[in-house]
């Protein structure tokens, strides 16, 4: 049982984050916001190839991507702010309030955790679509 609900934390975690995949920019000579959301797309799409099925191993490969995923969004964070302080404050929001429902689905995976990490799905899709809609303007 306890297995299966890791796989289901791990199903919706992927559920999300490539819901709200990441459209690449251009090829030719990109801005760094525009390198910073390739490498955010790389990173979300790197949680597919997690073995769920592996005893104990997904939880800690899903804590590994987690923090990819987070170092990779700090640095679009940090390329996109002066132009996108609107859409990344509401996309800041949303994964703070996403990445606590997955910790706390890993670490008890329960009916209750696991339905707050669908709650919080929602917005952050929404934000990071926003955001990522409104970068790719200016790749």
């Amino acid at each position: 049982m306890f297995s299966s609900m890791k796989t289901s934390v791990a199903n919706a975690v992927i559920a999300v984050l490539l819901g709200a995949s990441l459209v690449a920019c251009s090829n030719d000579d990109k801005s760094p916001v525009c390198t910073s959301a390739d490498d955010l797309k790389t990173a979300v799409a790197d949680l597919n190839n997690i073995d769920f099925t592996a005893p104990n191993g997904a939880a800690k490969d899903l804590k590994d991507n987690l923090r990819t995923v987070q170092s990779d969004w700090e640095k679009l964070k940090s390329d996109a702010k002066s132009k996108f302080s609107s859409q990344i404050d509401a996309v800041d929001n949303a994964f703070a309030s996403l990445k606590t429902s997955i910790q706390t689905a890993v670490a008890d995976p329960t009916a209750a955790n696991l339905a707050a990490i669908r709650a919080a799905a929602p917005s952050f899709e929404s934000s990071v679509q926003e955001l990522v809609r409104d970068v790719k303007s200016t790749c």
